[in-house]
């Protein structure tokens, strides 16, 4: 078996993200990003949501070593539940 180890931190910032009170059709923005205190680089592989109303988009695909690096944002769109609302099928509803 072959293995490297890395000695190091990574800080997201801001630690929470707060999003004003929102309606369809007014979509909010919030930057994230993060500290790494590791010697090297790292490359970002995925970054996904559970919740529909909340998008991520991978704006730097590599965590820059002893940097802070602007990683991605989150978009938080409430009409999104509509969209999806719209085109999900009948039995979704009846199970």
């Amino acid at each position: 078996m072959n293995y490297q180890s890395f000695q190091g931190n990574l800080v997201f910032i801001p630690k929470i993200i707060l999003f004003d009170p929102g309606f369809p059709g007014f979509a909010q923005i919030r930057t994230i990003s993060t500290r790494s205190t590791f010697s090297r680089n790292f490359k970002i592989l995925n970054i996904r949501s559970e919740d529909r109303l909340l998008m991520p988009m991978i704006l730097n695909e590599t965590i820059y070593a002893n940097s802070r690096t602007n990683l991605f944002q989150i978009i938080f769109d409430p009409g999104m539940n509509e969209v999806i609302f719209f085109f999900m099928k009948k039995n979704d509803f009846f199970s």
